[in-house]
């Protein structure tokens, strides 16, 4: 995997895709591979940023099931709807 370019790069490389100017006009200018410029186009069309977000889950799955989940939620819900008000 390889390194990330500085944001001063890639400030540039976003700035002269929205100015239309042609992709290897862009690599020679900052040095570059071609390859690359077409990756930041496709991920900021496709994620929004020039870099895919993370995709790793952090953290331990739930021990309970969805219906569990909301059994237990809708179970709060009521013990509290029946609270007589003064």
């Amino acid at each position: 995997m390889g390194r990330r370019l500085p944001i001063e790069v890639i400030n540039q490389i976003k700035l002269r895709l929205n100015l239309n100017e042609d992709i290897p006009k862009i690599a020679a200018a900052l040095k570059l591979l071609k390859i690359t410029i077409y990756k930041l186009q496709l991920n900021w069309d496709l994620w929004g940023q020039p870099y895919t977000p993370p995709s790793v889950k952090l953290g331990r799955p739930s021990a309970l099931l969805e219906y569990q989940k909301l059994v237990s939620s809708l179970g709060i819900v009521l013990r509290f709807a029946n609270v007589p008000t003064a």
